[in-house]
């Protein structure tokens, strides 16, 4: 779809939002703030406006807060995620959460393009490996919480937002990664987490939703030189429900279980033999890992970070996490292109 026609129905500015109680409002304060510039940046970039000038300081100002803050953020809306409303601003701060990894994906959009095709690669790169990278503590905390020693408190009632929580971020991870494989492929495409004005977009009417009315998006796939768009959203799992929900001119729905894969037999209950088809979000992330290259001229970036053998670790817990499950990257990200291209370019 044209860029400009699909955003016509986006707001420039994100609407006031009373998060309940108030201390969880001024907790989201900088998190929504940086959200609407980034939302503000693809809304005059859809328009034909002039190219937002790309402000470095401006950037690492974000990407400063990121890292400093986004941590903290976390670890007090996961203290009271039971909390319908500590849920949703969890949900919410995915954004940042990949958007910090991805950074490099607004280039096309602020006039700041690459200096060669390698630069871009290796960007791209960076990005799946840091993605990962940060699945891999949610993973094993999920593998923990569903072990016979720990009762399978996992599935239990008592953590039913921590569950649907974890496996939204997973799933929204193995997406992530899903869509950078094909921006290897298309150098003519950008894929950017959805900000808050398109991820919480208003309806077709800007009244309540109807059925095939829902633009809401986690990602945005750009054709910068087409100048065309498509939203994305993704689920651990669609239903018939969850599908007629949305816009099929300007959304396209990837399923966690069908199109990534993410499913598993699991005990979910002490005392039975019996298992259960799950949800297991995280698989293509972890399958990720275990191909990072630590040495070599084609090594990780990420190796620069945190050393070479600390990444080695890592990818030694990844293959244990994993286990005998093999995960087709290549036909994750084929499945996804073809999904997206259907819509995209009609």
């Amino acid at each position: 779809m044209d860029l400009k026609e699909y955003s016509q129905n986006i707001s420039e500015f994100l609407p006031e939002t009373n998060f309940e109680p108030f201390e969880l409002q001024i907790s989201m304060k900088e998190s929504r703030h940086w959200s609407e510039k980034f939302g503000q940046l693809l809304y005059d970039f859809s328009m034909g406006e002039l190219p937002p000038v790309y402000d470095k300081a401006e950037i690492d100002a974000y990407l400063d807060w990121a890292n400093a803050s986004l941590p903290l953020l976390e670890q007090q809306l996961l203290e009271k995620i039971e909390d319908d409303h500590y849920r949703r601003a969890y949900q919410e701060i995915n954004f940042h959460w990949l958007n910090s990894a991805m950074i490099n994906s607004w280039r096309p959009i602020v006039n700041f393009p690459n200096k060669n095709q390698h630069e871009r690669v290796m960007e791209i790169k960076t990005a799946q490996d840091l993605i990962a990278v940060w699945c891999l503590p949610y993973f094993e905390k999920r593998e923990k919480l569903s072990s016979e020693n720990s009762n399978f408190a996992y599935f239990s009632p008592e953590n039913t937002n921590l569950r649907k929580a974890t496996e939204s971020r997973l799933n929204e991870a193995d997406t992530a990664i899903a869509l950078l494989d094909i921006m290897l492929q298309q150098p003519d495409l950008t894929f950017v987490p959805g900000p808050a004005q398109y991820e919480k977009a208003p309806s077709i009417n800007n009244g309540d939703y109807k059925p095939g009315e829902n633009i809401n998006s986690d990602f945005l796939a750009i054709d910068s030189q087409k100048r065309q768009i498509i939203g994305i959203q993704t689920a651990t799992q669609v239903t018939d429900e969850k599908f007629k929900k949305y816009d099929p001119n300007r959304v396209v729905l990837i399923d966690g279980r069908v199109d990534l894969g993410n499913i598993k037999a699991v005990k979910v209950r002490p005392r039975t033999a019996d298992k259960k088809i799950v949800s297991w979000s995280g698989m293509r992330a972890m399958s990720h890992i275990k191909s990072i290259k630590t040495a070599g001229k084609q090594h990780s970036r990420v190796a620069d970070y945190i050393g070479p053998q600390e990444l080695f670790k890592l990818k030694n817990k990844a293959h244990f996490a994993l286990g005998k499950i093999a995960v087709d990257k290549a036909k994750i990200r084929d499945i996804v292109w073809e999904r997206i291209q259907s819509k995209m370019y009609q």
